[in-house]
């Protein structure tokens, strides 16, 4: 009697397994839109099964890793967010979508819309500054600078214990954007004091060095080229910045009253 019964078991689990496991075979053949045929159709038959919204997710995972098809990911993603309760096959769907909206359609309104419900969803503290960093870069894309700035303020504010050179690095190049120099000077001198080995740290000074070069601090801004001069992935950006240096420091010079008089 209990055989009978495992085996009664065993062959609805097989019933109802049958399109994951087929679309898994799929996948190790290649058969890409066969894979997310049997996928959409397993999460169809058994819309309730535990392994539904990994269905779903493997699914968008095809179309927007494999075959290059980003609306139709962005749709089965969604249809995963809408139709199931918070978990991480949700979370990682929605993460997605965010990323396609802002990296492969440049939709970046739409990507900051998307990356708020990943930090309202309560994403553990490291993810929720990353999405934040996320959305301040957004703005930075759409040219609003002042609200980028904002951005970046509320996450070194909210996330204080996170790694933040990267950020205070962008901050930086968002401030030198916006023609905000001495912002500028701020989050890159900000980024250099707390993380000395930064990746960032070269670049950091160089921006320096372009903040004070546009602020016609000409001294300030040639100590900065020269001290990063070695370490600059490319030696020539700097020689050539330290070159136009030394031409608008000469011109400022020819243009000064009484320059011309001996």
């Amino acid at each position: 009697m209990r055989f009978s019964v495992m085996l009664m078991l065993l062959s609805l689990w097989s019933c109802s397994t049958g399109d994951f496991r087929a679309a898994k075979e799929m996948v190790r053949h290649q058969k890409f839109y066969n894979a997310i045929e049997f996928y959409l159709s397993f999460v169809r038959s058994h819309p309730e099964h535990r392994r539904a919204p990994e269905a779903l997710f493997e699914a968008g995972n095809i179309q927007q890793m494999i075959l290059n098809e980003p609306a139709k990911a962005i749709a089965t993603f969604q249809m995963l967010v809408s139709n199931y309760p918070v978990s991480e096959y949700t979370m990682k769907a929605q993460r997605r979508v965010a990323e396609i909206q802002k990296n492969h359609f440049a939709n970046y309104r739409q990507a900051i819309i998307e990356y708020e419900k990943l930090i309202r969803a309560n994403a553990p503290p490291a993810e929720a500054a990353m999405y934040q960093f996320e959305i301040a870069q957004c703005y930075t894309l759409l040219h609003n600078y002042d609200q980028a700035a904002i951005e970046y303020q509320a996450l070194v504010s909210k996330y204080p214990k996170e790694n933040l050179d990267e950020v205070y690095f962008q901050m930086g190049n968002n401030a030198y954007i916006n023609g905000k120099y001495e912002d500028a000077i701020q989050a890159y001198r900000e980024m250099v004091g707390r993380y000395p080995k930064s990746s960032f740290r070269t670049q950091a000074v160089f921006g320096m060095g372009n903040a004070y070069e546009e602020m016609n601090d000409f001294e300030n801004a040639r100590l900065r080229y020269e001290s990063v001069q070695k370490d600059y992935p490319s030696p020539k950006v700097v020689e050539i910045r330290l070159q136009a240096l030394a031409q608008r420091e000469k011109k400022k010079m020819t243009l000064a009253p009484g320059s011309h008089l001996r």
